[in-house]
C-alpha cells in the first residue's frame, strides 16, 4: 500500500498481512482512535484509518461537507494502492455512512472494494433521521444535545473546555449527518455485519437492523450492552468480525 496519501494512516504491518482493515470514525473522530486498536488486532490484520482534512494532522485543510464529497476524495487513494491484501471497512456512527458511500464509489468504478463492510452504532443509509438536526445549534445548545443523547465521546463529555475546542470539527460531521440523503442504488454485494447497543439513545436497535437491506451477500445483526461507543470499550469483536469473511474465503 502506498503511503503518500494524506487520507489514509497506516498501523504496524504484520509479518504474515491477509487483511487491511480501513476505519472510518466517528463524528469529531480521527484517525488516531482506531490505530490504538492495533494491539487488538487479530493475526494478519493491518489495522488503517481515514483522516479527514479539517482534524489533527490535516487541521488546516478545509473540512469536506458531504458524504458523497468524502468518498470522491477518498476512492482514488484506494483505488492507486500498489498491494494486493483485500480490504474490509469499518464505520463507526458517522463513519459507517462514509464506508458505504466510498464502497459504491469503488463499486460503480469497477474496482474492488471491500471484502466485507462492518458498521456500528449507525442507521441504515435510508432510514429518515429520528432526531432533530444539531449541526446548526449553538455552541453550548449543541454539546449539551449530544451529552443528552449520548453522542458525545466520553473524552469529550467529561472535560467541557476540550469538547468546546472540538466543537467545529463536530458541527461539521454533524452537518454531513444531518443533511445526508441516500439514492437508490443496487445493494453491496459485500456481506454487512451491524452492531447495535442497547444503551445507544442516539441510535436504537432496529435502525441499526435495517442495514440488511444494503447487501445481496450474508448479513449479521449483533446486539451487545453498552451506548453509543461501546466498541472503544471493547473493539475485539469488530475486530473479528471482520476477519471472519477472509477466513471463509479459500
Amino acid at each position: 500500500m502506498s503511503p503518500s496519501t494524506d487520507w489514509i494512516r497506516l498501523g504496524p504491518e504484520p509479518v504474515l498481512p491477509r487483511l487491511h482493515l480501513l476505519c472510518f470514525p466517528h463524528a469529531g473522530g480521527s484517525a488516531a482512535g482506531c490505530l490504538n486498536w492495533a494491539t487488538a488486532a487479530p493475526p494478519g490484520m493491518r489495522i488503517t484509518a481515514v483522516q479527514p482534512p479539517g482534524r489533527d494532522s490535516r487541521v488546516a485543510e478545509p473540512p469536506l461537507r458531504s458524504a458523497q464529497a468524502v468518498a470522491e476524495a477518498l476512492g482514488p487513494a484506494l483505488a492507486d494502492r500498489d498491494d494486493t491484501v483485500p480490504w474490509a471497512f469499518f464505520g463507526h456512527s458517522l463513519g459507517a455512512l462514509l464506508a458505504f458511500e466510498t464502497a459504491h464509489w469503488l463499486l460503480q468504478r469497477g474496482i474492488p472494494g471491500p471484502r466485507i463492510l462492518v458498521v456500528a452504532s449507525a442507521p441504515a443509509p435510508h432510514l429518515p433521521r429520528s432526531s432533530p438536526p444539531l449541526h446548526h445549534l449553538p455552541g453550548p445548545d449543541l454539546l449539551k444535545a449530544l451529552d443528552h443523547l449520548g453522542g458525545l465521546p466520553p473524552s469529550l463529555a467529561n472535560n467541557p473546555r476540550l469538547a468546546r475546542l472540538w466543537l467545529p470539527r463536530i458541527r461539521t460531521d454533524l452537518e454531513i449527518y444531518d443533511t445526508y440523503v441516500p439514492r437508490q442504488r443496487a445493494p453491496l454485494p459485500c456481506p454487512i455485519t451491524a452492531f447495535a447497543a442497547t444503551e445507544d439513545r442516539l441510535v436504537p436497535v432496529p435502525e441499526v437492523a435495517q442495514w440488511h437491506r444494503h447487501t445481496t451477500g450474508h448479513w449479521s445483526l449483533r446486539v451487545s450492552p453498552g451506548d453509543h461507543f461501546f466498541v472503544h470499550a471493547d473493539p475485539a469483536p469488530v475486530l473479528a468480525a471482520a476477519l471472519s469473511e477472509e477466513a471463509r474465503r479459500p
